[in-house]
């Protein structure tokens, strides 16, 4: 485990050396180092499932028969169980807060990638009030023609009344 973590080897070469040593072991073992280590992957993947799984209130407890040994492997390290987890009810009882932390301090530099991602998020903000903008003013330039179209035919009809009922009066109806 040790080779793995002083970045002295490439792990290629570590899971070589590994599966050597497990054909020395056993002869008939055929499984290559890159072979070694996805499967060490996959188990690594199934292990975390199942912590996941078995970490959610409410869920039936499920096992595995390579459980326990991975955890004696891996129980201790940072990827296995997280020292802080975010959830709706906010930070976990584990999590630790820094006494020195200045409320007034001003926000430490954002990374580049962040600001990159605010800088987009607040262009994709902007566009979108600009298109709403635009679709307002489009409602109410139709608004405006219904109106100026109803008024229009509402002076129609009224001429239209007028010249009828003039036509009514300079006849007479009863002889």
């Amino acid at each position: 485990m040790n080779e793995f973590s002083s970045g002295t080897k490439r792990h290629s070469k570590i899971w070589e050396s590994i599966a050597s040593d497990m054909k020395n072991v056993n002869p008939e073992f055929t499984a290559s180092g890159i072979q070694c280590q996805s499967k060490m992957n996959s188990m690594k993947k199934m292990f975390k499932k199942i912590i996941d799984h078995n970490s959610v209130s409410g869920n039936d407890r499920k096992s595995w028969q390579y459980f326990e040994r991975m955890d004696e492997l891996f129980g201790k390290s940072g990827w296995a169980y997280p020292k802080v987890t975010a959830s709706e009810a906010g930070l976990s009882c584990e999590s630790s807060i820094d006494e020195n932390y200045d409320i007034n301090k001003p926000n430490a530099k954002k990374p580049k990638s962040e600001k990159v991602l605010d800088e987009f998020i607040k262009q994709m903000k902007q566009d979108r009030q600009e298109r709403e903008m635009i679709k307002e003013k489009r409602k109410l330039a139709v608004l405006q023609e219904l109106k100026e179209e109803k008024e229009k035919q509402h002076k129609e009809k009224m001429d239209i009344m007028k010249k009828f009922c003039e036509a009514v009066a300079g006849k007479k109806l009863f002889d």
